[in-house]
This record gives structure tokens, C-alpha cells and sequence, in this order.
């Protein structure tokens, strides 16, 4: 009986309801990239975008802080790059304190990288917001930077972006 008052309760619940449909989304998109490549982000830094004026990074390498506390179950090992890994990452903190702009940032990226060469043309505004509580990062342009394998091969990919243009754009590997 629950199982068919779930789409009501979904549809009366807009936050749940996005939550199970991104969550449906990344288990497709993790499939299909499973089937087609390995990939596998190491590290997203962000720089002047919404709440974030200084350079932040979430990274996936392993810090040598505690070694001795249940390694084999927390690190995975990259004998090619010679890397230490950690297994799951948890961004927390307090209210309004950046968490949900920090995803907000990587799914900006992700979708400027990929719909920004088919969907916008020449003169389009690109819709990046930059730190606004300091007159000088309010005009400075937006850094975005990932570091990944794809393949058994590590790449770096970023780009500075304002809102008339990409600044610059870099990629190495």
C-alpha cells in the first residue's frame, strides 16, 4: 500500500522529490560512465564564486594524519599515479556556511563544460556569479579547476570565466 502513495508523497515534498531524482540521475550517469570509461574526480577547487571569494578545494587524496585506523578500509591505493585515495569524502558545517554553493559550483562547471559549445552563441552572457561582498572579486573573473583520471590517465582541466567571456582555460595531463 506505501509503494503507491510514494508519488504523492513525492510530489507533496519537492525537496524529497529532488533528492530522489538526482540521486536516480547519478546512478544512471555512474552506470553509463562505468560502460563507457573509468573516470574518477581527485580534486575540485573553486575560486570567486558565490559565497566563495579564496580558493577552496575539496580534495579526494589522503592526508598521512592517521594511517594506523582502519587503512584498508578508508584508502584505496593508485599504484599508477602512486596515490592515496579516500574511499568517501562528507562536506559539513553550519548553516548557511557554503556546503550547497560548493555543489552548486561543480554542477556549474559540469554543465558549462559540456552544453557551453553547443547551446550558447558568440555575445551570450555566461551566467557565473562571482563574490559580490568585495568590490574588487565582484569584477575579477570566476576559477574552476578539476583534477581526474580518466583511462589511466590524470588530467588537470580549468578555466576563468566572467560573465562576457572565458578568460582562460587550461588542460593538463
Amino acid at each position: 500500500r506505501s509503494f503507491f502513495k510514494c508519488p504523492i508523497l513525492l510530489l507533496k515534498n519537492k525537496n524529497y522529490f529532488y533528492f530522489v531524482l538526482y540521486f536516480i540521475m547519478f546512478r544512471i550517469i555512474e552506470y553509463l560512465i562505468t560502460k563507457i570509461a573509468i573516470i574518477m574526480l581527485l580534486q575540485f577547487s573553486i575560486k570567486n564564486f558565490r559565497t566563495f571569494k579564496d580558493k577552496t578545494t575539496l580534495s579526494l587524496f589522503a592526508s598521512n594524519y592517521d594511517k594506523d585506523t582502519r587503512e584498508e578500509d578508508n584508502i584505496n591505493y593508485d599504484d599508477k599515479f602512486n596515490l592515496r585515495l579516500v574511499k568517501s569524502a562528507v562536506v559539513y558545517g553550519a548553516n548557511a556556511s557554503g556546503k550547497s554553493k560548493l555543489f552548486d559550483a561543480l554542477a556549474f562547471m559540469k554543465d558549462f563544460v559540456i552544453n557551453s559549445s553547443k547551446e550558447s552563441k558568440k555575445g551570450d552572457k555566461i551566467p557565473v556569479h562571482p563574490f559580490r561582498l568585495n568590490s574588487e572579486s565582484s569584477i575579477a573573473p570566476s576559477e574552476f579547476e578539476v583534477i581526474f583520471t580518466l583511462n589511466n590517465v590524470m588530467y588537470r582541466y580549468g578555466f576563468e570565466a566572467n560573465k562576457d567571456k572565458v578568460v582562460a582555460e587550461w588542460l593538463y595531463y
